[in-house]
């Protein structure tokens, strides 16, 4: 399964559903370089909480209880969904998590 989101600067954030996860609950999106792994986390800090355990690997938890995984160094990226949401639902919320992290790297472009 593959989904992408185009951002207004015509850069493209991919979906992918990660390898061994069968689920659908564990998706990897594009890389990212460090400077925009930070502006991702600045973003994202408004509406997620942080619960990273070590600088390296940031973990950002949504309301809804699904999670962004960031490594700045590497520029991975992973969302994980919440293990209760619907089977049917799961590219959707996936696709509709994209659309934030899309959104918080928008809004904290560099002038």
């Amino acid at each position: 399964m593959l989904a992408t989101r185009e951002d207004d600067s015509g850069g493209c954030l991919t979906l992918r559903l990660a390898h061994s996860c069968y689920r659908h609950l564990i998706w990897d999106c594009g890389l990212v370089n460090e400077e925009q792994a930070a502006r991702l986390l600045s973003g994202l800090s408004r509406r997620y909480a942080d619960e990273s355990r070590f600088a390296w690997v940031r973990e950002l938890t949504h309301p809804d209880g699904h999670s962004i995984v960031v490594v700045p160094r590497t520029g991975r990226v992973q969302i994980r969904l919440h293990y209760l949401t619907p089977h049917g639902e799961r590219e959707r919320c996936a696709r509709q998590v994209v659309g934030e992290l899309s959104a918080a790297l928008r809004c904290c472009e560099p002038v």
